[in-house]
This record gives structure tokens, C-alpha cells and sequence, in this order.
């Protein structure tokens, strides 16, 4: 019998009332390759990057697995217990190094390890962008938001937003949401629509595009008057207006409702607020990876940075006495060996990261069985090894996901002294970026692709 063909946009026809009518199908298997990874006409399903961070840091020797290789050729160490359930989904990389120079005592490694490069002042500014900026450029015309980032700790209560360590250039940074009602009102608010929703003539849409038309005309008139420095500074600005066009053109496209049928408004989530001075950071933790999981489903975004805690933080973490950055240099080794107050709450941190990952791993997207964290890539990292000594090798780096069957699974993978930058590098270009040949600058610069991490080449 041979085999049934159907492109994706196929509907079902009839005749009602004497009109023709039509009637779309879900995303079937039948739609996907033999692997469930790309369409059968030869189209990709979208492929999404994100990356997992805190500040701050962790301890070495509580952190690195025992053995190396895959399966049961290692085990899970003390701080990693809470990915148990999700060991076969991650790849824990142990060993590296960030070769950037240490200028600042926790900016330098996470602006190394995002970008490859030194940080450019005393400050604490990035050399820019970041490599979650660089692999969401490909998808700024593709969906509303090109990218999506979140916080677990309020740093400014008048904005709502916390720590974000993601850089559009040196000058601009991307603004973490730092509540789960301001995420949910951003992502699935009044412009949010559903798969298969009619289209919305929104009269106000049609105003903002003409205001972002009026400042372009007048940036145009402008540009010729300026000297150098300033037109690379009116440019960037102008990258963000016509990123706003290009949303205002999603928001009236709405979503294919044959690839994203998974999709769906999530409920309203509760209003959080500390108690004691301390927030359940488990439960808004949950509650963001709930949200970001539907942004992915319904392709409002394909790239994400869940800032969960700042460098140098102080939030206090369930059941232990001070902030994270105060016990990093305060609280003594004891005859344990270890600062086991530090212990606790890096073992909370990996509690949330494992909240991520199970959620990704459990959504699938349309009928094809295949999840959504098999077509991501989540890099989870920090901004140094040992926090009391702001050191920057041994550096602490998870892999989640598969990015639609490019990256290996289940590993422990020791490169002792090795660049760290190989690492982002290779994400990249698992993420389809094929142009990017070396990433990184001076010391921190790498050409060289982490192999051992792929499971076909890129």
C-alpha cells in the first residue's frame, strides 16, 4: 500500500449549506520524518534555546559526578541529586575553564562564558552580545518575541523586573520579568492569540505602526547630521523599534494552529510576595517554568534566560540563616569539609532547574510524542565554581535537551583546563548558526567544537 502523503497545511472539505468549507488538521505523524523531528516536505519544527542561571556559584568537590561516560558509568554528586529524574536528559560538563580575564569578581566569568570575550569596564559591561541574543537573531521575524527572560528575585520593585545577564550589545541589555502575573500579562495578555483564533483588526495596532513609522522618518532625516559614534548608537535603538514592528506584525498573524496545537492559555497565576523577607522561590520558580513552557508551545518565543538568582545575591534560600553571597565568604568549613549552608542552597537551585527540565520534558507538542525539551537546548551555568574564591575554572555547566536530535544526552563529560568557550560555541551552532566559526575573543576565543557533546555534525 503506498504510503499517504499529506502536506501540513491539509484540511478536511465539505460542502455546508451549499458553500465549500474547510477545516485544518492537527500536527499528525504523518506530517513529521521517520524521527519526529522535522516535516516531511522538508521543513524543520522549531528548534528553541534557553539558558538556566544563578549567581554565586557552587563547591567543586560537592558538585562533580563520579565516573564519565554515559548511563551507569557515573553518578550524580551530592549538589546534583535533584536532577535524578532527569539524568538521562542532561549532559553535566565538568572541568572547563573560563580563559577571560578575571577584571571583576563575579561579572568576568558569566561575561565570559556568554560571550567569549573580557568584560569591557571597570562597571562590569559586557563586550556583547550574548550568545542567547546572537542565536535569537535568527528568529526575530519569526515570532512575537525574539526572546523571553525571566527572574526568580525582584530587584526593582517600580519596573518588576531582577537580574538579567543577557546583552543585545555593550550598551543594551535585555530586561528580566521578575513576577509571574507581569510574565503572564506580557506573554498571554489582551495581544495574546490562541491557535485558530479569527484575525484581529486592532485599530490600535495599526496606530502604533504608524508612530514607529513616524520615528523611523525622522531617525532617517537625523542619521546624515550625526557623527560616527552616535549612528552606531541610533542604530541600536532603531534595532528595537523594528523589533516592535515585527511583534505588532506576529500579534496580527496570530499562530499556526497545525504546528502549535499544543498551545493554550494558561490560567491567571497568583500574586507572590515575601514572607519574612523570604519568597518561595520554589513555587514562583514552578510557576515561571510553567509560563515559559506555553511561550514555547505557542511560538512566542524560541529563546529564553531564566536569570533564577543575581551575582552577588543575598535572597535568602528556605531553611538556611543568611543570603547565598554573605555564606559564600562568611560561613566556615567546619570539620565537614564543606560550608554546608552553601550546600543547602545550591541543592535548591538544581531542585528548580530540574523543575524546568521535567516540565519541558513532559510537554508535547501536537500528537507527535516528541517533547518540547527534545527540540531545546538549555544551557544552565553560573557565574563562577567556588563562590568564596570567585574561581572560573571547574566551571559549572548542564546541558538539557537534544535540539531536535543534535546533541547527546545522558553524560558526564570531564575536560580538565579545557576552554570553556568550546561550549557556547558548539551550542550555536547546534542551534543552526552555521556562519559562526569561532566565538570569543583574545584568551577567551575558541574555533574548536566540542565534539564529544554531538550526536551528528554541525
Amino acid at each position: 500500500m503506498p504510503s499517504l502523503k499529506l502536506h501540513r497545511r491539509a484540511m478536511l472539505r465539505g460542502m455546508l449549506g451549499g458553500a465549500a468549507v474547510g477545516v485544518g488538521l492537527p500536527l499528525l505523524d504523518v506530517f513529521l520524518d521517520d524521527h519526529g523531528e522535522a516535516l516531511a516536505n522538508g521543513d524543520g519544527l522549531p528548534q528553541r534555546f534557553g539558558i538556566f542561571y544563578w549567581g554565586n556559584g557552587n563547591i567543586p568537590s560537592r558538585w562533580t559526578p563520579t565516573g564519565a561516560g554515559f548511563g551507569d558509568d557515573w553518578q550524580l554528586s551530592p549538589q546534583l541529586m535533584p536532577l535524578a529524574g532527569v539524568k538521562n536528559d542532561i549532559s553535566v560538563i565538568t572541568g572547563m575553564v573560563v580563559k577571560c580575564k578575571a577584571l571583576q569578581a563575579h561579572g568576568s566569568g558569566v561575561g565570559g562564558i556568554l560571550t567569549g570575550s573580557d568584560l569591557i569596564d571597570a562597571a562590569g559591561r559586557f563586550a556583547g552580545p550574548t550568545i542567547d541574543h546572537t542565536i535569537s537573531e535568527q528568529f526575530k521575524s519569526t515570532t512575537r518575541f525574539m526572546s523571553v527572560h525571566t527572574s526568580c528575585e525582584l530587584n526593582n520593585a517600580d519596573t518588576g523586573t531582577g537580574p538579567s545577564y543577557s546583552y543585545v550589545d555593550s550598551n543594551t541589555q535585555n530586561s528580566a520579568i521578575a513576577s509571574p502575573r507581569k510574565l503572564f500579562e506580557r506573554l498571554f495578555g489582551p495581544d495574546f492569540r490562541a491557535p485558530g483564533a479569527p484575525p484581529v483588526f486592532d485599530p490600535t495596532i495599526g496606530l502604533r505602526r504608524s508612530v514607529l513609522d513616524a520615528v523611523n522618518d525622522d531617525a532617517a532625516r537625523l542619521t546624515p547630521r550625526l557623527g560616527a559614534a552616535d549612528r552606531i548608537r541610533l542604530e541600536q535603538h532603531l534595532e528595537g523599534i523594528r523589533a516592535l514592528e515585527l511583534q505588532l506584525d506576529k500579534i496580527e498573524q496570530g499562530v499556526d494552529p497545525l504546528v502549535f496545537s499544543a498551545c493554550g492559555q494558561p490560567p491567571l497565576p497568583r500574586e507572590f510576595a515575601p514572607v519574612e523577607g523570604r519568597w518561595d522561590l520554589q513555587a514562583m520558580n514552578d510557576v515561571v517554568c510553567d509560563l515559559l513552557v506555553m511561550a514555547m508551545l505557542c511560538d512566542q518565543t524560541r529563546v529564553f534566560g531564566h536569570w533564577f538568582s543575581g551575582s552577588v545575591s543575598n535572597i535568602l534560600y528556605a531553611n538556611v540563616p543568611a543570603g547565598y553571597h554573605t555564606l559564600t565568604h562568611d560561613e566556615g568549613d567546619g570539620t565537614i569539609g564543606y560550608q554546608r549552608e552553601v550546600d543547602k542552597i545550591v541543592t535548591q537551585i538544581m531542585t528548580a532547574f530540574a523543575t524546568l527540565v521535567r516540565k519541558m520534558g513532559e510537554a508535547n507538542e501536537g500528537t507527535t510524542g516528541v517533547s518540547l525539551l527534545q527540540r531545546s537546548i538549555v544551557l544552565c551555568t553560573s557565574d563562577c565554581s567556588l563562590g568564596r574564591q570567585h574561581r572560573q575554572d571547574e566551571y559549572p555547566l548542564i546541558l538539557a535537551g537534544t535540539g531536535c536530535g543534535v546533541l547527546k544526552q545522558g553524560q558526564h563529560l570531564r575536560l580538565p583546563g579545557e576552554n570553556a568557550s568550546r561550549v557556547p560555541l558548539t551550542l550555536a551552532r547546534a542551534m543552526g548558526l552555521n556562519r559562526m566559526t569561532s566565538f570569543g575573543t583574545n584568551a577567551g576565543q575558541s574555533s574548536s567544537l566540542l565534539n564529544e557533546i554531538l550526536a551528528r555534525p554541525v
